[in-house]
Protein backbone atom coordinates (compact mmCIF):
# COMPACT_ATOMS: atom_id res chain seq x y z
CA UNK A 1 0.00 0.00 0.00
CA UNK A 2 0.97 3.42 -1.02
CA UNK A 3 1.07 6.29 1.65
CA UNK A 4 0.07 9.77 0.54
CA UNK A 5 1.74 12.63 2.77
CA UNK A 6 -0.39 15.63 3.00
CA UNK A 7 1.80 18.48 2.48
CA UNK A 8 0.61 21.83 2.83
CA UNK A 9 1.64 24.68 -0.02
CA UNK A 10 1.52 28.22 1.22
CA UNK A 11 2.33 30.31 -1.88
CA UNK A 12 0.99 30.51 -5.34
CA UNK A 13 4.56 30.26 -6.56
CA UNK A 14 4.60 26.96 -4.42
CA UNK A 15 1.90 25.64 -5.81
CA UNK A 16 2.79 26.41 -9.50
CA UNK A 17 6.24 24.84 -9.29
CA UNK A 18 4.55 21.39 -7.36
CA UNK A 19 2.46 21.24 -10.21
CA UNK A 20 5.25 21.47 -12.68
CA UNK A 21 6.80 19.28 -10.66
CA UNK A 22 4.55 16.43 -10.04
CA UNK A 23 2.09 14.97 -12.69
CA UNK A 24 -0.89 13.83 -10.79
CA UNK A 25 -2.03 16.06 -7.92
CA UNK A 26 -4.86 16.34 -5.79
CA UNK A 27 -5.67 19.14 -4.23
CA UNK A 28 -7.55 19.47 -1.19
CA UNK A 29 -8.48 23.45 -0.75
CA UNK A 30 -9.23 24.08 3.10
CA UNK A 31 -9.79 26.64 5.61
CA UNK A 32 -8.32 27.07 9.23
CA UNK A 33 -12.22 27.84 11.02
CA UNK A 34 -14.32 25.92 8.46
CA UNK A 35 -15.71 23.15 10.30
CA UNK A 36 -16.99 21.06 7.15
CA UNK A 37 -13.23 21.30 6.08
CA UNK A 38 -11.74 20.25 9.48
CA UNK A 39 -14.30 16.93 8.86
CA UNK A 40 -12.61 17.19 4.91
CA UNK A 41 -9.12 17.33 6.48
CA UNK A 42 -9.54 14.75 8.95
CA UNK A 43 -11.18 11.78 6.93
CA UNK A 44 -8.23 12.55 4.69
CA UNK A 45 -5.51 12.11 6.92
CA UNK A 46 -7.01 9.13 8.64
CA UNK A 47 -7.83 7.72 5.05
CA UNK A 48 -4.04 8.31 4.23
CA UNK A 49 -3.00 5.02 5.24
CA UNK A 50 -5.92 3.04 4.06
CA UNK A 51 -6.32 4.95 0.47
CA UNK A 52 -5.12 1.72 -2.39
CA UNK A 53 -3.65 4.06 -5.17
CA UNK A 54 -2.66 2.27 -8.17
CA UNK A 55 -0.72 5.04 -8.91
CA UNK A 56 2.97 6.33 -7.06
CA UNK A 57 3.28 9.05 -8.66
CA UNK A 58 -0.42 10.91 -7.19
CA UNK A 59 0.54 13.67 -4.61
CA UNK A 60 -1.54 15.13 -2.33
CA UNK A 61 -1.17 18.48 -1.02
CA UNK A 62 -3.34 20.95 0.95
CA UNK A 63 -3.85 24.75 0.17
CA UNK A 64 -5.62 27.38 2.67
CA UNK A 65 -8.68 28.55 0.56
CA UNK A 66 -8.06 32.00 2.42
CA UNK A 67 -4.76 32.52 1.69
CA UNK A 68 -5.88 31.88 -2.36
CA UNK A 69 -9.00 33.26 -1.81
CA UNK A 70 -8.84 35.42 -5.29
CA UNK A 71 -6.59 32.95 -7.23
CA UNK A 72 -9.04 30.27 -6.56
CA UNK A 73 -12.07 32.89 -7.38
CA UNK A 74 -10.41 33.98 -10.46
CA UNK A 75 -9.28 30.54 -11.80
CA UNK A 76 -12.37 27.98 -10.97
CA UNK A 77 -14.97 30.26 -9.54
CA UNK A 78 -14.83 28.66 -6.63
CA UNK A 79 -16.48 30.22 -3.51
CA UNK A 80 -17.09 27.39 -0.86
CA UNK A 81 -14.75 24.82 0.73
CA UNK A 82 -13.89 22.77 1.33
CA UNK A 83 -13.06 21.29 -2.41
CA UNK A 84 -10.95 18.66 -4.43
CA UNK A 85 -9.12 19.59 -7.58
CA UNK A 86 -7.80 17.21 -9.64
CA UNK A 87 -4.59 18.22 -11.15
CA UNK A 88 -2.70 16.51 -14.33
CA UNK A 89 0.02 18.18 -16.23
CA UNK A 90 -0.92 21.28 -15.13
CA UNK A 91 -4.14 21.32 -15.70
CA UNK A 92 -7.14 20.90 -13.85
CA UNK A 93 -9.40 18.14 -14.88
CA UNK A 94 -11.97 18.07 -12.13
CA UNK A 95 -13.10 20.01 -9.21
CA UNK A 96 -16.11 18.87 -6.40
CA UNK A 97 -16.90 21.16 -3.73
CA UNK A 98 -18.04 20.20 -0.39
CA UNK A 99 -16.98 17.35 2.34
CA UNK A 100 -16.65 13.79 0.47
CA UNK A 101 -16.31 10.60 2.14
CA UNK A 102 -13.96 8.25 1.97
CA UNK A 103 -15.70 6.15 -0.83
CA UNK A 104 -16.24 8.87 -2.58
CA UNK A 105 -12.67 10.23 -2.60
CA UNK A 106 -12.05 6.64 -3.40
CA UNK A 107 -14.29 6.93 -6.53
CA UNK A 108 -12.87 10.05 -7.65
CA UNK A 109 -9.06 8.77 -7.68
CA UNK A 110 -10.59 5.91 -9.71
CA UNK A 111 -11.97 7.93 -12.13
CA UNK A 112 -9.55 10.49 -12.67
CA UNK A 113 -6.15 8.78 -11.83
Amino acid sequence: MYVVKLQTILSLDSLSKFLKKHAKVLVFVTGKYCPSCQKQQRTIRQSLSEIRIDYPDLSLICIDGNVFQQWLLEQFNLQCIPALLCYKDEQCIYKIVGYQSITEIELLLENYY
